[in-house]
């Protein structure tokens, strides 16, 4: 019996939504090529990371500011209670006790949100500081692509032409009394993968970053001061 339109569409869009199997990563063999460099190059341009910068800048003021206000309006309903309190010294119906109650509650809702905003600026620096280190990593790996491909360039020009030396061992390796492995070169490193250098700098920065102390985080940063 011939399968049906709906039979075979069935079975079509069911082998359509099989997830594809991708082949195991291979390492890189050689240097990036010029088109590979050129990306990586204007990499800080097409993906810029100044407005989460700025988003980051904009984040600690307007914590800042909270808390400012925040501990601004606690003093002056506290300056507030002490005139009250003055005035109705005098006042056997006023519950001075009661509003003192009411004020210490406040204040230490104060200093529980002063510490929230205290330490999720802390956050926000250290999440600059982790892109501010993100564009110099980038910087340094389009550097250092740049030189590993130069550097193959003009070997292989020097491969080009083997010098005399080069065709001694050459020769000598042919031989059949010659030692076996005695004159071999070895074979040059495989170029480390972009990705696998800047995991391996992102590493080391964090590692470094968490043995600074508070003060070498955080006193340097003009909104931090403000706590």
């Amino acid at each position: 019996m011939a399968p049906t339109a709906r039979s075979r569409l069935a079975a079509s869009s069911g082998t359509a939504h099989q997830p594809a199997i991708l082949p195991s990563y291979q390492p890189l063999s050689h240097p990036l090529n010029p088109t590979a460099i050129h990306a990586l190059h204007a990499l800080p341009q097409t993906h810029s990371l100044t407005h989460l910068k700025t988003h980051f800048q904009t984040s600690t003021n307007h914590l800042a500011e909270i808390t400012g206000d925040l501990n601004d309006q606690h003093t002056f309903k506290a300056a507030s209670h002490a005139r009250q309190a003055v005035r109705r010294k005098a006042d056997a119906s006023w519950d001075n006790g009661e509003a003192d109650r009411r004020l210490d509650d406040a204040w230490q809702e104060v200093q529980m949100l002063t510490d929230k905003m205290e330490e999720s600026t802390r956050h926000v620096i250290d999440a600059r500081a982790r892109v501010e280190y993100l564009e110099t990593a980038l910087r340094e790996l389009d550097s250092e692509a740049a030189s590993a491909a130069a550097g193959a360039t003009q070997g292989s020009l020097g491969n080009s032409i083997p010098s005399r030396s080069q065709r001694s061992k050459r020769q000598r390796a042919q031989s059949p009394t010659s030692l076996s492995g005695s004159d071999s070169e070895s074979p040059p490193l495989p170029p480390s993968a972009p990705t696998s250098t800047l995991n391996q700098k992102l590493s080391s920065f964090a590692a470094d970053y968490n043995t600074l102390s508070l003060h070498d985080r955080y006193a340097s940063h003009n909104t931090y001061i403000s706590f």
